[in-house]
């Protein structure tokens, strides 16, 4: 998967966290700003400069064709101010804690309402309940609605864009009022695939993701590690 890291020119990218796309954005933001304006992205022939509004939008739309190892270098108008590097990097991520736990059940827990397993049977939140507590020796209470209620343990949140593996997603089926959740799963490959358990497939088992799921998402939440 492809992510961003920031940094000061000079500094190196070793110890730069990598972020998603929008708060990579953000970040470079906050950090031009303190520069003279107007600003010009180094290597553009053309010398075109921008207030930071303008700044923000090239890099808003460039930010989509970065390749691995591609950057771009912000400058302000002062020659002794420090320039900013946006690069783009390949992430090749270890398999989260919770899915790796999750996923030895897939075939073995069937679905049961109202079932706290696995080990047994499971429900959706019966799943990502005992999943959580054998990880972590948190306790989360027994429903969907319930755990996306959960601050103490979840930080939820609604941008599709900053979500990860082991994540919590929300659904709402229909069979509660919108926007409370009656279905949640595990995100393996954010977009793409969950982990969960359901009763269309019998319980515990990868779910891809289609448009109908997409467009019943209520939110998402990561949990809250010790």
């Amino acid at each position: 998967m492809i992510r961003y890291q920031v940094t000061r020119r000079g500094r190196g990218f070793a110890d730069r966290h990598p972020l998603g796309k929008k708060r990579a954005l953000r970040k470079i933001r906050s950090r031009i700003r303190h520069l003279d304006p107007p600003y010009r992205i180094e290597g553009d022939a053309e010398g075109v400069r921008y207030n930071i509004d303008g700044v923000m939008s090239f890099l808003r739309i460039h930010i989509e064709h970065l390749q691995p190892h591609e950057r771009l270098v912000v400058e302000g108008d002062s020659y002794d101010q420090p320039k900013w590097v946006l690069r783009a990097i390949e992430v090749q991520p270890e398999t989260g804690r919770l899915i790796k736990w999750g996923q030895q059940w897939i075939g073995k827990s069937p679905y049961v309402f109202g079932a706290s397993g696995p080990p047994g049977g499971s429900d959706c939140s019966g799943f990502t309940s005992a999943d959580v507590l054998a990880i972590y020796n948190i306790n989360l209470d027994h429903g969907a609605e319930l755990q996306r209620q959960d601050t103490e343990h979840l930080l939820i949140f609604h941008d599709a864009t900053d979500l990860r593996q082991d994540d919590f997603i929300f659904f709402n089926y229909g069979r509660l009022n919108w926007p409370q959740a009656d279905h949640v799963e595990f995100v393996d490959k954010p977009g793409q695939r969950n982990l969960g358990s359901r009763p269309s497939t019998h319980g515990v088992s990868w779910y891809n993701m289609q448009s109908f799921d997409k467009d019943n998402i209520v939110a998402f939440g990561r949990l809250r590690t010790p």
